[in-house]
Parts: structure tokens; C-alpha cells; sequence
């Protein structure tokens, strides 16, 4: 979930919606939040449900859904989707209300009513990437000379416990914990080279 670059999360985001002015709007919403929060989007624009399940590998974090539409319907895309993708994050955008409760049956995150307003969008955004940063925060552990306990985010270090200092040390997921290797070290050397090979980092 999420591609990182240079040590950041990129959302890759599906607009799926048949509609050119609400194609728009969402796309205008989603910039605006990225200036204004500082989040990294990676934007493709679906015109029917059938185009986005065409070939589907998983290749999107969050899918903005619209339910009508022309040829197949966003409720039954998201159906098909979620067979092969049980870890997208679904969220509709429809004037039926009495619809869009039914997302429930797949998973929805959540469901937006048109005509849609901006704080409301935000809002429900907000919540969705919240939770793939949170599906997405593996520890890692890195293991140099004269290090100590490094921070990433607000968590703690994942051998001692304890909040340390930020570091420039660049990380590419989750929690980074830098290890003495001196005789003054925390922790199990052993397993260093557990998480190193779990999650393929290199020296």
C-alpha cells in the first residue's frame, strides 16, 4: 500500500466518476488538500466502473467512488474489486444516501454525499489517510556505528522503548531504531539481523 519516495508516502488515489464537473471538483479538492496538509498524490481518473476493474492489480490506496453510473455501477465495481483487493480503501461519492449505506457490504471507509462539500471531503480523506499510514508503518531497524535511539514520527523505539532524538537518518517505513554496536549497545545484535532480513534493509 503506498509507494515511498525519497522516504515519503505517496497516495496513489482513484477517482472513479462519470460526471466531467464532479471530476473536476474532486480533482481541484484533492490538490487543495495536498497544499494544505503536505500530503503526496498520485491521481487517476476512472469514467466508469468498468474501466477500473479492467486489469486490476491493486494498484490503488484510495478509491473515490461514484455509485451511478452509465455501464456497470460503482457498487457492483467495488464488489469485484474487493475480491481481488480486500485492502483498498473505498470511499462513495453519491445523492443516494439510502445507496450508499450498502458500501458497508464491501468494506467502505465511508461514503460522501453530492453535491460535495469541501470541509466534508477533507474530513473523510483525512480519516482514509490516516489509515494507510497506519497499515503502512512496519519497523524497521537499522544498525550503524555510534548510533543511539532515533524517532520517526511520534513513535517510540522499538528495542528500548523510549522516545530519542530526530535524526536525519533517512528511513523508508515506519519506525527506525538506530542501535549502538559498541559495548555501551542496547538490545540483541541477532535482532538486528532479524528485522534486516524481514524487511530487506541493507547496511
Amino acid at each position: 500500500m503506498g509507494g515511498f519516495y525519497g522516504g515519503f508516502l505517496m497516495v496513489r488515489i482513484a477517482i472513479v466518476e462519470d460526471d466531467e464537473l464532479y471530476i473536476s471538483q474532486l480533482q481541484q479538492y484533492l490538490t487543495d488538500y495536498q497544499k494544505q496538509s503536505g500530503e503526496d498524490f498520485d491521481i487517476k481518473v476512472y469514467r466508469d466502473g468498468d474501466a477500473v476493474t479492467a486489469d486490476y492489480k491493486a494498484q490503488h490506496d484510495i478509491i473515490l467512488m461514484d455509485i451511478q453510473m452509465r455501464f456497470v455501477d460503482g457498487m457492483t465495481a467495488a464488489e469485484e474489486i474487493r475480491r481481488m483487493d480486500s485492502e483498498v480503501i473505498i470511499i462513495f461519492i453519491t445523492n443516494m444516501p439510502q445507496y450508499a449505506i450498502r458500501g458497508y457490504e464491501v468494506g467502505a471507509l465511508d461514503y460522501i454525499l453530492k453535491p460535495v462539500a469541501y470541509f466534508a471531503f477533507t474530513q473523510k480523506l483525512g480519516r482514509a489517510v490516516a489509515r494507510l499510514k497506519k497499515k503502512t508503518q512496519t519497523p524497521v531497524v537499522i544498525q550503524i556505528k555510534g548510533g543511539g535511539c532515533a524517532e520517526a514520527g511520534c513513535f517510540r523505539c522499538i528495542l528500548c522503548g523510549k522516545p530519542g532524538a530526530q535524526s536525519g537518518i533517512p528511513y523508508k517505513r515506519g519506525r527506525v531504531c538506530v542501535q549502538r554496536d559498541d559495548e555501551a549497545g542496547r538490545g540483541s545484535p541477532a535482532r538486528h539481523e532479524f528485522f534486516k532480513r524481514q524487511q530487506g534493509v541493507s547496511d
